[in-house]
């Protein structure tokens, strides 16, 4: 993940890095919303069954 840098000295990302980047945290997206969902169920349950409790 170390940066390249050009002719000049600029730092950019070395090539195919920013396609790596952008599907990881598209994946990490998708975890996420896997787990918000995940949570939902039993997040339901116990609001259904203890109206004080706050996910």
């Amino acid at each position: 993940m170390l940066p390249c840098t050009g002719e000049t000295g600029d730092v950019r990302p070395c090539p195919g890095m920013l396609d790596l980047m952008r599907a990881r945290l598209a994946e990490l997206d998708r975890r996420a919303s896997d787990l918000d969902a995940a949570r939902t169920a039993p997040a339901d349950a116990i609001t259904a069954t203890s109206p004080d409790f706050t996910p």
